[in-house]
């Protein structure tokens, strides 16, 4: 039996930083899981005790994204410090 699991897309992105990086260059890069609503450039977003703005959001292999909804992985640049692993968003 397959399961019909849904989750909502149409409020604000919530999820949890799996890993972070600083990059020459590009500062805080965060790879991040979507689990509910939907991630944009541009939007804000607090983690832990650091927050910032994406200007960056990127799928797992370096495409570039408009949105990441649920289930989605992506990295985002934009985190003013280094959110510690498995932070929510």
């Amino acid at each position: 039996e397959v399961m019909e699991l849904h989750a909502p897309s149409d409020c604000r992105a919530e999820g949890l930083i799996l890993e972070s990086v600083v990059r020459p260059g590009l500062g805080v890069v965060s790879t991040v899981l979507v689990q509910r609503g939907t991630l944009r450039k541009g939007d804000h977003v607090v983690v832990g005790s650091t927050w910032g703005r994406v200007r960056l959001l990127q799928d797992e292999e370096g495409r570039p994204l408009e949105l990441a909804g649920p289930s989605t992985p992506a990295r985002i640049n934009g985190l003013r410090d280094l959110p510690r692993a498995s932070s929510s968003r």
